[in-house]
């Protein structure tokens, strides 16, 4: 078989060349392609696709819920659904959520079987095949926030996460005042066109869940985040291949 050299004096790396026979060239010619381009992760926005009954602007307040007196927090509620509201994208039908700072995605798995009971008695040797089992349960989403003066994590999501267990996970209308889920999308952008989108991810039926505790303290200053755990009904992922916001 011929052989490529592609390290040393002699290596031929013309990248102008489709043709020159170099391994390099074919790699740097696959990087260059839009469609293998190593993408900025940091390149996305997400999306709050619904307001929660819970927040809309007939909900009763949270202090009258008849739970965590004095809560006095239904200004800020407003506010800063506001704020999420007036950053709409309509190309993406969604409001745009500037809190958050990532996201994770929960991974798929399927578990599997060498059961020893396929090959009954002396196997001479032979190793039971493989079988498919279960496919794992979604894990949850971590939504990473930031803290600002008003704070989004304290006012919205702590009591977002109290009123998910106040009302349970039950499928309510959009409009419900009861109704404490909501559409979340995650939309990743192309590394060198910030209007061209590379994929999309949606998950249907979701709620916060969890929060993590709150340090405060003397010393440095620093920009806080919290991770907050939402868990969800379904998810899918979408190739829009050309689109543009």
């Amino acid at each position: 078989m011929a052989t490529t050299q592609i390290i040393g004096p002699n290596v031929v790396t013309n990248v102008n060349n489709k043709n020159s026979g170099s391994d390099v060239d074919t790699f740097i010619q696959f990087l260059q392609s839009p469609d293998t381009q190593i993408p900025l992760e940091s390149n996305f926005l997400i999306i709050f696709n619904t307001i929660p009954g819970v927040f809309s602007s007939n909900a009763p307040n949270f202090s009258e819920l008849g739970f965590e007196n004095n809560w006095d927090i239904d200004t800020s509620i407003k506010t800063l659904w506001n704020l999420i509201q007036s950053n709409s994208n309509t190309s993406l039908a969604g409001q745009v959520c500037l809190w958050a700072q990532g996201f994770n995605v929960p991974g798929e798995q399927v578990e599997v079987n060498r059961s020893s009971s396929v090959i009954g008695g002396p196997s001479g040797g032979l190793l039971a095949g493989i079988t498919a089992g279960a496919r794992s349960q979604y894990g949850a989403i971590g939504l990473v926030l930031l803290e600002t003066n008003r704070s989004f994590i304290d006012f919205v999501m702590r009591p977002w996460i109290a009123l998910v267990s106040h009302y349970g996970l039950t499928n309510r209308a959009s409009g419900s005042t009861q109704n404490v889920k909501t559409s979340i999308t995650g939309v990743l952008f192309d590394k060198n066109n910030n209007n061209a989108i590379r994929k999309v991810y949606t998950f249907n039926g979701a709620a916060p869940v969890g929060l993590g505790q709150t340090i405060y303290a003397y010393g440095d200053d620093k920009i806080r985040t919290t991770e907050v755990q939402f868990v969800f009904n379904t998810y899918k992922i979408q190739d829009v291949e050309g689109s543009e916001q």
